[in-house]
C-alpha cells in the first residue's frame, strides 16, 4: 500500500498507544521461517533443491527422472525448488517430493550408474537421501506444511481474520 510507511510514522509518533501488529498470515510465515532454521530442516529443503537443481541441469538427467517418474503413473509430477521466502511454494517442493521419493532414488541409481562425474554427485545425493534423519524430516515436514498450508491459505483471505481461522 502506498504511503503506509508514513502512515506508520504518523501513528508511532503521534499515538504513543498504538501497537503495530503483523496480519496473521505475516505472523505465521515468521514462524514457519525459524523453523527453518532448525539444522535438519535446513538441511532437508537444501537438499531438495539440490537434487532439483541436479536434474533440471541436464537434459539427460531430466530424462531419466521423467522416464522413472513416467513408469510409475506420475507423468504430472515435476520436481520444484523450495523458495526461500514463499512458503506455500515451499509446501509444494516438499510435497511433490516426497510423493516422487522413490521414483527420484530411482532415477539417481539409474545416474550413479553412468560413472561419471554426475555419477558421483547422485552418488552423494543417494546417500543423503537414503539416511533415516532426511526420510523422517521430510516426512514430518509435509505433514506440518499440509496442515500449515491450510491455515496460511485461508488467513491470506481479505476476509478473515485468526479467531476466525482457528474456529473453522
Amino acid at each position: 500500500m502506498p504511503g503506509s510507511k508514513e502512515l506508520l510514522n504518523y501513528y508511532a509518533h503521534n499515538v504513543k498507544e498504538a501497537v503495530y501488529t503483523h496480519c496473521s498470515s505475516h505472523c505465521l510465515n515468521l514462524c514457519l521461517s525459524d523453523a527453518s532454521k532448525i539444522p535438519c530442516v535446513r538441511n532437508c529443503l537444501s537438499t531438495i533443491s539440490e537434487v532439483c537443481s541436479f536434474f533440471r541441469a541436464s537434459a539427460k538427467r531430466t530424462k531419466v527422472l521423467r522416464d522413472a517418474l513416467s513408469a510409475a503413473g506420475k507423468d504430472n509430477s515435476t520436481l520444484h525448488s523450495a523458495s526461500e521466502t514463499r512458503w506455500v511454494e515451499r509446501h509444494d517442493a516438499v510435497s511433490v517430493f516426497q510423493e516422487s521419493f522413490e521414483c527420484i532414488v530411482g532415477a539417481l541409481e539409474k545416474v550413479i550408474e553412468w560413472g561419471d562425474e554426475h555419477g558421483s554427485k547422485a552418488s552423494s545425493f543417494h546417500a543423503c537421501l537414503c539416511k533415516f534423519d532426511f526420510i523422517i524430516t521430510l516426512t514430518i515436514m509435509n505433514k506440518m506444511m499440509s496442515l500449515t498450508y491450510i491455515v496460511s491459505k485461508y488467513l491470506q483471505k481479505e476476509s478473515i481474520d485468526l479467531s476466525s481461522a482457528a474456529q473453522d
